[in-house]
């Protein structure tokens, strides 16, 4: 487990609002603030019910959330220790601006945050709802800030990530477990890298919960596709392709709570008809290339020349990467954080 840089000993409360702009702003008693209370909020229900007109009750179809609404009660300090002659922070009017510098609604911050005996950091991106202004005293005045979270969850600061490594001396099927200890279903990306053959993504696979996406879309050494669960988007070099190459039958799907198998598959890695055979010799200077199995010694010949000096290396590909000149491989890497609700 990781945690931000200067963050507290893991199970004390702290807050921190990050902006790229603005920086970071520690809501701590050193920087002239104390969270006297918070209240994360709970997503809003996005009620999708049907009345039911032959009888009582309603159809009641409803899957999602929306926005949680997260408040903080904070306290102004002008001061680092318990009274007026311990080291200034900045006047109140000063610390006041600073924090209501992270309301301002056309701001997209992260809010970072630890809760007392909890070792695990959380964020959640907020845009500013509200803030209060009211002074009634000369020092120690409350600010109450809120802001909207759009997303409706909460997220790890760890992301968790998982590579699916493919090559012609590799299984064109591959499994892996997810684990989200939250408490709701996680979105994910995926970023594939190289030569793609049609790749799917299966979750759970042979159970009644299994849900298959595939991409019907064959990439080349040097492809980077790039496909987005929240969003529903997919990517190629940079370009949006809509759901171009998106099977019919796919569906999309997110991370469950617990532990669920992911098990990417693809077609095979040779083409349909003949495969292609690709071959690298050494160079003049009988210098051993990548796919060399072993060095030779000095002034000898190197295995992947030709016989009788040495014996050649075939490699079963589509192509050959033009980078490496080794044959394509492919890189799949997926992404995703513990989600809470």
């Amino acid at each position: 487990m990781t945690y931000p840089a200067g963050w507290p000993a893991p199970g004390k409360m702290h807050f921190r609002l990050v902006e790229p702009r603005l920086g970071w702003l520690d809501l701590d008693c050193d920087h002239g603030y104390v969270v006297q209370s918070y209240d994360l909020g709970f997503p809003e229900i996005r009620e999708v019910v049907v009345p039911n007109s032959l009888d009582d009750g309603t159809f009641d179809v409803t899957r999602y959330y929306g926005a949680r609404a997260i408040t903080l009660d904070v306290v102004l300090k002008p001061h680092a220790g318990l009274g007026p002659a311990s080291r200034p922070t900045a006047p109140e009017p000063v610390l006041r601006d600073r924090l209501l510098a992270f309301l301002h609604p056309g701001l997209r911050s992260l809010l970072w945050f630890s809760e007392h005996d909890d070792d695990r950091v959380k964020q959640a991106l907020v845009r500013g709802s509200s803030g209060s202004v009211a002074v009634d005293r000369k020092n120690y005045n409350h600010v109450n800030a809120s802001w909207v979270a759009p997303r409706g969850n909460l997220l790890s600061y760890d992301e968790r990530h998982l590579r699916y490594t493919f090559s012609s001396n590799t299984s064109d099927t591959q499994t892996k477990d997810l684990v989200n200890n939250g408490s709701a279903p996680a979105h994910w990306r995926a970023m594939l890298t190289g030569e793609a053959i049609k790749p799917r993504f299966v979750l759970e696979k042979g159970t009644e919960r299994e849900r298959t996406l595939q991409l019907g879309y064959t990439s080349q050494p040097g492809d980077v596709v790039v496909i987005e669960s929240f969003s529903r988007t997919v990517t190629i070099n940079g370009q949006q392709v809509g759901y171009k190459y998106l099977d019919d039958n796919s569906q999309w799907f997110s991370v469950p709570p617990g532990t669920a198998p992911l098990t990417v598959e693809q077609d095979t890695y040779t083409v349909e008809g003949y495969p292609y055979a690709w071959w690298q010799p050494g160079d003049a200077l009988h210098t051993p290339t990548n796919w060399a199995d072993d060095d030779p010694a000095p002034g000898g010949t190197p295995p992947n020349n030709p016989p009788p000096g040495g014996a050649p290396p075939w490699a079963w590909t589509t192509k050959a990467d033009p980078i490496t000149g080794e044959p394509g491989k492919l890189q799949i890497d997926f992404a995703y954080y513990d989600t809470y609700i």
